[in-house]
């Protein structure tokens, strides 16, 4: 009976969370929403603003290598394929619907806008950063040949080492980043649909 005593005392202590109500966790949810789309829309803007820039520079500088040509087309299908997966990420999140929205359609967009965003974090991102990162290499080797050795070293060394520090470091933070709020948000809708 002691243990039963010991189980009951040590279930009595544990720190109470409180539950949400589905109209806070609705808002909760819509304000995600809002903050991902905005968030892609802001990164809409500069892939397409890059891509303008990258599109000039091709026709400005008139490149004599085709392998600079073929790492501008290469950078510009990089780009075109991430504004399409962006542009697939908000339609996820659009609701379905002029009405308010419930704690069940909100959780299963959600989960809708989860595994999206996981097919974009790994086959896309990756696809993207192979992409850009070879079209950005064939670009910059007809400039790189024009330099004394020194340069080459230092400009390659540096494309090099800018790239690695964004794929090993600042995606997996931010993929993290967004699994994690996603992955709460989810669950706190799933939590407010068990006590409806």
């Amino acid at each position: 009976m002691d243990n039963f005593d010991d189980l009951k005392n040590l279930w009595q202590q544990m720190p109470v969370q409180p539950l949400l109500s589905a109209a806070e966790m609705n808002k909760k949810a819509a304000d995600y929403q809002n903050s991902m789309r905005r968030k892609s829309v802001f990164a809409i803007g500069c892939l397409l603003t890059t891509l303008v820039f990258i599109i000039l520079v091709g026709f400005w500088i008139e490149p004599q290598y085709v392998t600079t040509r073929i790492g501008i087309v290469i950078t510009i299908g990089a780009i075109v394929m991430a504004v399409v997966a962006q542009s697939r990420l908000i339609k996820t999140l659009l609701p379905q619907q002029s009405v308010e929205l419930d704690s069940r359609h909100y959780l299963e967009q959600m989960v809708a806008y989860q595994k999206s965003m996981r097919n974009v974090q790994t086959k896309i991102l990756s696809l993207y950063f192979v992409l850009l990162s070879l079209g950005i290499g064939l670009y910059m080797f007809e400039y790189v040949m024009k330099m004394p050795v020194t340069g080459r070293f230092l400009a390659v060394s540096l494309t090099a080492a800018w790239i690695a520090f964004n794929w090993f470091y600042i995606r997996p933070k931010q993929i993290a980043k967004q699994q994690s709020k996603a992955n709460q948000i989810i669950e706190q809708l799933e939590n407010v649909c068990r006590q409806l």
